[in-house]
C-alpha cells in the first residue's frame, strides 16, 4: 500500500497523472485539434483504432469536419461499413468542395450497399456536378491568370461570365437529396 501510494505521488509530481486524465478524456479544443489527436491515435507504436474513431466523431459531430469519418464508413475497416452514413457524412463537404467528395458520393450511390439503395439518377447528377464544377474551375483560373497577366483585357466578357458562373455555383448552388 506504501509502494503504491509513492508511485502516486510521483506520478502526481511529475505531471504524469494530469497527462494521462487528459489523454484518456479524448477532449480536442478545435477540429484541427481532433485531426492531430485522431492521426496520432492511428499512427502511434501501437495504434488505438477505437480512440482514432471517438476523435473522427468528436471531430465530426463538435465541429462539423465529417469527411474522414464517412471515409471510415466507407472502408470499413474500424466501423462496420455502411454507405449510407458514408454519404450522410460526405455530403455536406460536397456542398464546399465539388470534387472528391461529390466523385465519392457519386460513386457511393451508383454502388450501394445493404444500407443505401443504389440510385443510378442520383449518381449521375453528382458526377455531372463533379464535372461541370471541375472544367467551370478550370476555365475561371485560366481567365483570372490571363487577366492578371495582362493577356486578355479584365472586361472581356467571356471570362467575366466563366468566373461569374463559377463564383455563383461555389456560393449558391446545393447538391440533390435522396428523398
Amino acid at each position: 500500500m506504501k509502494n503504491k501510494i509513492s508511485r502516486i505521488a510521483l506520478l502526481i509530481a511529475f505531471g504524469c497523472l494530469s497527462f494521462t486524465y487528459a489523454s484518456d478524456n479524448l477532449e480536442c479544443n478545435s477540429a484541427q485539434d481532433c485531426k492531430q489527436k485522431a492521426e496520432f491515435q492511428y499512427y502511434k507504436e501501437k495504434p488505438n483504432y477505437q480512440n482514432y474513431i471517438k476523435y473522427l466523431e468528436k471531430r465530426c459531430y463538435k465541429f462539423k469536419q465529417c469527411y474522414e469519418l464517412g471515409s471510415e464508413y466507407l472502408k470499413g475497416e474500424f466501423v462496420e461499413k455502411n454507405y449510407k452514413k458514408a454519404v450522410e457524412l460526405m455530403e455536406p463537404h460536397c456542398e464546399v468542395d465539388r470534387t472528391v467528395p461529390c466523385d465519392t458520393v457519386a460513386d457511393l450511390y451508383a454502388r450501394g450497399d445493404k444500407y443505401l439503395q443504389p440510385n443510378p439518377h442520383i449518381a449521375r447528377i453528382y458526377s455531372d456536378i463533379t464535372k461541370y464544377y471541375k472544367k467551370l474551375a478550370w476555365q475561371a483560373s485560366v481567365c483570372k491568370a490571363q487577366i492578371e497577366n495582362g493577356v486578355i483585357n479584365p472586361n472581356d466578357i467571356d471570362c467575366k461570365d466563366i468566373i461569374k458562373d463559377y463564383e455563383n455555383i461555389k456560393a449558391n448552388y446545393s447538391m440533390p437529396k435522396e428523398h
